[in-house]
């Protein structure tokens, strides 16, 4: 269970990365697209502003939520949705 602060939004999702390797072979542009495994991306909104990271190592899922935490200013009009 990752912990959020209630003075924040933050969103995490789970997606495939794609990595784009762009290059000229022969005077003509190739772009060659290579999908890697699934990854995150975790953003922090405090109301101005939006943090965002992406990572493919969960386990570092809640160090990247608190890093970004860390950067945003704590938004006490932003309310702490109860399940």
């Amino acid at each position: 269970m990752y912990k959020f602060n209630p003075n924040l939004y933050t969103d995490i999702r789970i997606e495939n990365n794609i990595s784009t390797d762009i290059r000229i072979e022969n005077n003509a542009i190739v772009e060659n697209k290579e999908y890697s495994k699934n990854g995150a991306i975790i953003r922090v909104f405090d109301g101005k502003l939006w943090y965002t990271s992406s990572i493919t190592n969960f386990d570092n899922i809640q160090k990247e939520i608190n890093y970004l935490s860390k950067l945003a200013n704590e938004n006490p009009n932003i309310k702490k949705i109860k399940s």
